[in-house]
């Protein structure tokens, strides 16, 4: 009888001691959604890294994965030859080696240069459409020939058609988001 007082006494000290979320079952909150955390989801999805990323994204999934998946599965082999495939296009289209090393932050995906996009669309009609990503008004803004800049009106479309793709980033995807910051 004393020996089940004992183990009882002993079960309700570890109880005490354990996270709420684990004796509830839950599990711990997941993590933000970050670059990684796509590539993994874009694995699971279809066991392929369809999309293309950053660099860097792939090197921390490799590095932040689940370990079943890295442990019981070709996820690392199949991240690692679609972070082979991102650095040679971006090699190809940077000419850079240096940005697109494993922790490279350059993108990878077609819409890289989506800012000469934003200023192809201005010189058409010299009207910017609220069309593209948020970050991609935001490089145009960072890129723009300095004669653009000086002697048109291309400045203040393009922060136009930014606010105006934030607010609509912002409802389609939540306030907060990265996807949404200028």
């Amino acid at each position: 009888m004393r020996s089940g007082i004992v183990v009882i006494a002993a079960l309700a000290s570890v109880s005490l001691a354990l996270p709420g979320s684990i004796l509830a079952g839950t599990a711990l909150e997941p993590p933000k959604d970050t670059c990684w955390t796509r590539v993994v989801n874009d694995w699971t999805k279809d066991r392929k890294v369809a999309a293309t990323y950053r660099i860097r994204c792939y090197t921390e999934a490799i590095k932040n994965g689940p370990a079943d998946l890295l442990t019981f599965s070709t996820f690392e082999e199949d991240v690692l030859k679609a972070r082979k495939r991102a650095m040679r296009t971006c090699v190809e289209r940077l000419g850079s080696v240096a940005a697109c090393g494993p922790e490279g932050n350059a993108r990878t995906s077609p819409d890289y240069q989506c800012w000469t996009r934003v200023i192809d669309d201005w010189a058409k009609d010299r009207h910017v459409r609220p069309t593209h990503k948020v970050r991609c008004y935001s490089d145009a803004l960072r890129y723009l020939p300095a004669d653009l800049r000086r002697f048109t009106d291309v400045v203040p479309e393009i922060k136009r058609a930014r606010e105006t793709a934030i607010g609509r980033c912002e409802r389609a995807r939540g306030a907060g988001s990265d996807a949404c910051r200028p």
